[in-house]
């Protein structure tokens, strides 16, 4: 990534954080209107929540009670989970969402007129 920076700049932060966006809120959309469950994740998802449980046992009371508190949230809150799961989705897309940045801003670039000087060969 360093070497993007140096090369596109703000062009190549603006295009991560363009997909990091568009990612969290397609995700969302996906979520809050019913395209995609809970349920509809992998079939280890399902233990990954009694993995969180242990790793919350484990935790000082203040931070069992800091959890117990988001996890009512989420409960109470379609919208708020919904949230919950279209970040935690978005974080697992971290490597393709790289890999897209790392395709695209070339061209983004170009198309703004901020491409870098052609290397020599």
């Amino acid at each position: 990534f360093k070497e993007m920076w140096r090369r596109y700049g703000l062009v190549a932060v603006g295009t991560y954080f363009g997909i990091y966006v568009a990612t969290l809120g397609g995700l969302y959309l996906v979520f809050d209107y019913g395209f995609m469950t809970a349920s509809d994740m992998p079939a280890g998802a399902a233990h990954a929540g009694d993995t969180l449980q242990a790793l919350v046992e484990r935790l000082p009371d203040w931070a069992q009670a800091k959890v117990n508190a988001l996890y009512a949230k989420m409960q109470q809150e379609p919208g708020f989970r919904n949230f919950v799961l279209a970040w935690l989705t978005t974080k697992v897309t971290e490597p393709v969402r790289v890999l897209a940045t790392v395709g695209i801003t070339p061209r983004i670039a170009r198309a703004l007129g901020r491409a870098p000087k052609k290397l020599p060969k």
